[in-house]
């Protein structure tokens, strides 16, 4: 039933099955053309408001056992770090840096992901 769905559609399908399913994505593989895989192990993200008008945090995404077409890929693990800061209580200003261990990996096959960036931002809340 699956397979037919997906044949008639001949569109690029993004799921998210839960890994107690494996037999779902079995089911994918034989009847239908899997084009990227990835099992995430784990996204964690702390914040903490140290002070009335300090928010700091850090998140951790890890990705291994990726398959693309029939390319194994590479695991990596990107961090991220964040802080915002509340001059008034309409006027926050933000930093954040994504990628901060500055790791080559790609989350496409042949697509390099971006170095390390900084963003800063000033938000005002009206």
């Amino acid at each position: 039933m699956i397979a037919e769905r997906l044949k008639e559609q001949r569109q690029q399908v993004h799921l998210r099955i839960p890994a107690s399913r494996g037999d779902l994505v079995a089911q994918l593989h034989r009847d239908g053309t899997v084009l990227h895989e990835e099992y995430i192990d784990g996204d964690v993200e702390i914040t903490a408001q140290t002070t009335p008008q300090w928010l700091v945090g850090a998140g951790l995404h890890v990705v291994v056992d990726r398959v693309e077409g029939a390319m194994p890929m590479e695991d990596y693990t990107s961090v991220r770090v964040f802080t915002s800061y509340a001059v008034r209580a309409d006027l926050l200003l933000k930093l954040r840096i994504e990628n901060a261990l500055d790791e080559s990996y790609e989350e496409v096959l042949g697509y390099p992901a971006l170095s390390r960036g900084i963003f800063g931002s000033v938000e005002w809340r009206f």
